[in-house]
């Protein structure tokens, strides 16, 4: 379910940035029009921090957001797969309840991916 973008992470290696200037760069460029300010702004600065050597994830859910990401040869992980991610390496306890939280509020996910998600961290 993670594929090869997740296969190596390490906690140690995640940085969470932000800058005002890169994120602009994509707005200016012609995108998807569904594509939000925060993909923009996510999309921007791994491209930014891609051209700079450095390795980039981006975190993207929505589906116009992924295939801009793609589009433009960016990895990408959802957030379900953060989640089994952070099961694996320990830092949370269990999915269920959070995946069930997240849906209380905004999260749209499937029915079928909630169930992959749930087996993969044998929580089903």
């Amino acid at each position: 379910m993670l594929g090869a973008a997740a296969s190596g992470i390490d906690q140690q290696q995640i940085e969470i940035a932000a800058d005002p200037g890169v994120a602009s760069a994509i707005a200016a460029e012609q995108a998807h029009p569904l594509v939000d300010s925060g993909e923009r702004t996510s999309i921007a600065l791994a491209l930014h921090w891609q051209a700079a050597g450095a390795q980039a994830l981006v975190i993207v859910d929505d589906r116009c957001g992924r295939a801009e990401a793609r589009s433009r040869g960016l990895p990408i992980l959802g957030t379900a797969a953060v989640l089994v991610v952070a099961k694996q390496q320990e830092l949370i306890p269990a999915c269920a309840p959070l995946i069930a939280a997240l849906r209380e509020e905004v999260y749209d996910i499937s029915d079928g991916l909630v169930a992959a998600v749930l087996a993969e961290v044998d929580e089903a």
